[in-house]
């Protein structure tokens, strides 16, 4: 989805973030480049579908360079994304934002957010949230405080539950 990759990107850039850099599938290079002015550009290896690979080296330097980054905005759920997530939690060290996508890559496995080594914000939807913990939609609409408090203790994280009353947990 390169509209997710522009978005992003260009959230980033508007908030003064300073150095922000993008990285997306290479197949879709020409697409973004078009799109984005100010983001450096990291185009990684892509799979068969155009979803990124898992570029060890590409992404190990970056992560050690880095101080914050989002992953999961319009990345997909499948195996390949579902290795990068899981990569980039156990390997960065800054703050990490997981949504969308992300969140569903690890819903069938939260506890490997336990296993991290940087700060994690999740930033669920109640649909996503539904996923992490099992939990009806409804169940967490009602209790959208606890639910997210619980969760945040339970895995040591943020949680910005997001809806018309946006709830902020924290571990």
């Amino acid at each position: 989805m390169t509209g997710c990759v522009y978005f992003c990107n260009q959230a980033a850039v508007e908030i003064g973030a300073g150095l922000v850099t993008s990285a997306f599938p290479e197949c879709i290079y020409e697409t973004v480049a078009s799109k984005l002015n100010e983001p450096l550009m990291l185009p990684l290896s892509s799979n068969a579908d155009g979803r990124i690979r898992t570029d060890a080296k590409k992404l190990h330097e970056k992560l050690a360079k880095s101080d914050v980054v989002a992953i999961g905005c319009g990345i997909g759920a499948d195996k390949d994304t579902k290795e990068l997530v899981k990569f980039v939690i156990d390997n960065f060290k800054g703050t990490l934002i997981l949504d969308a996508d992300a969140l569903n890559c690890i819903a069938k496995n939260p506890e490997v957010l336990k296993t991290a080594r940087c700060e994690i914000v999740i930033t669920p939807h109640p649909g996503e949230m539904s996923r992490l913990t099992g939990l009806s939609i409804a169940e967490i609409q009602e209790k959208r405080t606890e639910t997210a408090l619980s969760f945040a203790k339970e895995y040591g994280v943020t949680v910005l539950l997001k809806g018309a009353n946006t709830v902020i947990a924290e571990k």
